[in-house]
């Protein structure tokens, strides 16, 4: 089955991006907090690998405050983000260098990047049941663990290695649907970039990723 078109994708679930964007700035923005303030001097620099689970324990706490029609938030262990938006899953992940993260030996998160679960759903001609898709967005941090850009993924594969993870797209999402209004036409006059697919990334990016 053909997957939509990012332009399709970025249209349908640009209310989202505003919410989000917000959610995870208050999330990093609390994190460097934290740090900031802990008491000895040696543990105030960000530590990498707690610093991403603070990230969705505050965000996530912003969007249960603010849940509204856009979107249901399911239940995900660690702090998982995980939102449901019309036709589309959506988890919520930190990238490295912009890349998808690899899954790891995580099962549920395999069968996500394999459309496991959806583009199974058939009937007995053949035809499909459900036209619901899982995305990536993904959120990266600049200097001083600001937030950084937001992408947007359609996940194709992905196993225990860089090389097993592939897309059908992986495309920047444009800074007028994230600071811009709620506007439905805004994607088709935005520029949408394709980002590569190569996953130069580090073996700690799985447990960072989460």
């Amino acid at each position: 089955m053909e997957a939509p078109k990012p332009e399709t994708v970025l249209n349908e679930v640009s209310p989202l991006f505003p919410v989000v964007y917000t959610a995870l700035d208050l999330g990093t923005y609390k994190t460097r907090e934290f740090f900031e303030q802990q008491e000895h001097l040696d543990f105030r620099d960000i530590n990498r690998y707690l610093a991403p689970n603070l990230v969705r324990f505050y965000a996530l706490q912003h969007l249960r405050l603010n849940e509204i029609a856009l979107f249901t938030l399911e239940n995900v262990s660690n702090n998982g983000i995980h939102l449901s938006h019309e036709r589309y899953n959506i988890r919520v992940l930190k990238s490295n260098h912009e890349r998808l993260p690899v899954p790891g030996h995580s099962i549920s998160r395999q069968q996500y990047y394999h459309q496991q679960g959806i583009l199974d759903l058939l009937d007995s001609q053949g035809n499909r049941l459900a036209d619901r898709w899982n995305l990536l967005l993904l959120w990266n941090v600049i200097s001083g663990y600001h937030l950084g850009s937001l992408s947007l993924a359609c996940p194709q594969a992905g196993g225990q290695t860089r090389e097993s993870v592939l897309a059908h797209w992986h495309c920047a999402i444009p800074e007028g649907l994230i600071f811009g209004s709620f506007d439905n036409d805004a994607p088709e006059s935005s520029e949408v970039h394709d980002l590569p697919l190569e996953l130069n990334i580090d073996e700690s990016e799985i447990e960072d990723s989460k």
